[in-house]
């Protein structure tokens, strides 16, 4: 695996030994350990320190760390940008049973919010991505339909 990174960092970043681990997304992100202790790249090359602080990939590749693909994110924020899991292969979607239908829903703020029950999937996505552009702003990641 190899991590992209920007021509201006490449020099210092170069100078250490860096390799990837796997996310719990599924994603790999590069890091480096140095006296017991964990460096990630992403968090270098913007010079993030504080631990409240979390830094996004805003294309969902955790190796591609090209300032022009990072910033920086609160949690909720890194949340939103977040991939698909589950049953479908929609954002926000999941098949209800009982109904027979694919219901949508979203979480915004510590809170969940139903969207509806629609007749296929990719009207649920589309209303996840209505409802994503509307709570999570530049961090909304859209299904691609």
């Amino acid at each position: 695996m190899e991590a992209m990174v920007d021509d201006e960092d490449f020099e210092r970043l170069n100078s250490f030994k860096w390799f990837a681990v796997p996310g719990r997304n599924g994603n790999h992100y590069a890091v480096r350990r140095s006296k017991n202790k964990t460096f990630q790249m992403h968090r270098e090359i913007l010079k993030v320190s504080d631990p409240k602080i979390q830094v996004d990939h805003e294309n969902g590749n955790g190796l591609n760390n090209c300032k022009t693909n990072l910033r920086q994110a609160t949690h909720q924020q890194n949340m939103c940008n977040r991939s698909a899991h589950g049953l479908s292969q929609y954002l926000g979607v999941s098949f209800y049973n009982k109904a027979g239908k694919y219901m949508a829903k979203i979480a915004s703020n510590k809170k969940q919010y139903y969207l509806g029950l629609f007749q296929s999937e990719i009207e649920a996505a589309k209303a996840y991505n209505t409802a994503a552009i509307k709570h999570h702003g530049q961090f909304a990641n859209l299904n691609n339909i």
